[in-house]
């Protein structure tokens, strides 16, 4: 009978511990925001490439590349709430501010354009 007790006690554990995952996976997710970025064709200087770099990526030009569209470049990014500075980088050379966006000066003598969340 002992032995009866220990599974069941083993699975209304294993019932728990699954219960509790979904609800801290949803917790994390909910604590983000997806940011929907897009650039035209006409915006991104016909360039064969771009991406996305910002205090969020901690201004790393390869790490947030954007898909090519019919009309242009796009790319969804989860962010916390906050505020974040960033640019779209052209071919991996020329920085451009989204021409959509609010710009803010960095201090440093650059303006940058800003996702506000």
């Amino acid at each position: 009978m002992a032995k009866a007790k220990k599974n069941s006690e083993t699975a209304a554990e294993k019932l728990s511990a699954k219960k509790a995952a979904p609800k801290a996976a949803k917790t994390t997710r909910a604590s983000k925001v997806a940011v929907l970025l897009q650039l035209t064709n006409e915006e991104a200087q016909n360039a064969n490439e771009v991406s996305v770099a910002g205090e969020f990526n901690n201004w790393d030009k390869e790490a947030n590349k954007m898909t090519k569209t019919i009309t242009g470049f796009e790319t969804t990014i989860e962010l916390k709430k906050g505020s974040y500075q960033f640019k779209y980088v052209l071919d991996g050379e020329k920085w451009i501010n989204d021409p959509t966006r609010k710009l803010v000066d960095d201090g440093a003598g650059n303006v940058n354009s800003v996702i506000e969340l």
